[in-house]
């Protein structure tokens, strides 16, 4: 895996360990994958020198170690190196959501114009999630999946998960269906992934 790959076109990586330290995705060939559109990526919470980006359309993320994700300026940076980002899947993944409820924000948006498909599901707190939401950009299009566990366990509501401001959210702009379940099953990880 030291040589460059100038033909792959999907790579799935599931490191089967335990979640006890973050793990950092070594160096896989030679940073070198200029066709690489599907990306899959279990337990690995950073990848420096692998520049994954800029022809990938399918990313799905799992199972990161909550202390060694990125913070929600470098997963931004991450998602613009993205630009034709179809689908995005973060399950127990994505920016790290340290942030006080009262701390506000940039307004930095990042478009992803490509964007079909968008599953968030595993996050902490509602607010994790409507603070990644205030960030992104997307087209009315897409369509928006939040796997949101963390509403069943207090006094939370749906509007908790999302932004004060929804006009970079095509998506909400004409909502037409709410679908509330307690939490999906590892079996359905698959049917993501594929």
């Amino acid at each position: 895996l030291q040589y460059p790959a100038p033909e792959l076109r999907a790579l799935s990586i599931m490191l089967n360990i335990g979640r006890d330290e973050a793990q950092e995705l070594p160096v896989l060939f030679n940073g070198k994958t200029p066709k690489l559109e599907r990306l899959t990526l279990a337990n690995f919470t950073t990848w420096p020198g692998n520049s994954f980006g800029v022809n990938l359309t399918h990313l799905c993320l799992l199972d990161q170690h909550p202390r060694g994700r990125m913070d929600m300026s470098d997963f931004l940076d991450f998602l613009e190196s993205c630009p034709q980002l179809e689908e995005l899947v973060l399950v127990d993944a994505g920016p790290a959501s340290s942030y006080p409820e009262a701390e506000t924000v940039s307004s930095r948006l990042v478009a992803l114009c490509q964007l079909h498909l968008l599953h968030i599901g595993g996050w902490p707190t509602p607010h994790s999630v409507a603070q990644f939401l205030a960030h992104i950009d997307i087209p009315a299009t897409a369509t928006i999946h939040i796997w949101a566990e963390c509403l069943f366990s207090r006094n939370a509501t749906v509007s908790m998960l999302l932004p004060a401001d929804l006009s970079h959210l095509h998506p909400f702009q004409k909502l037409k269906a709410i679908h509330c379940t307690f939490r999906p099953t590892r079996r359905d990880y698959p049917q993501l992934v594929s």
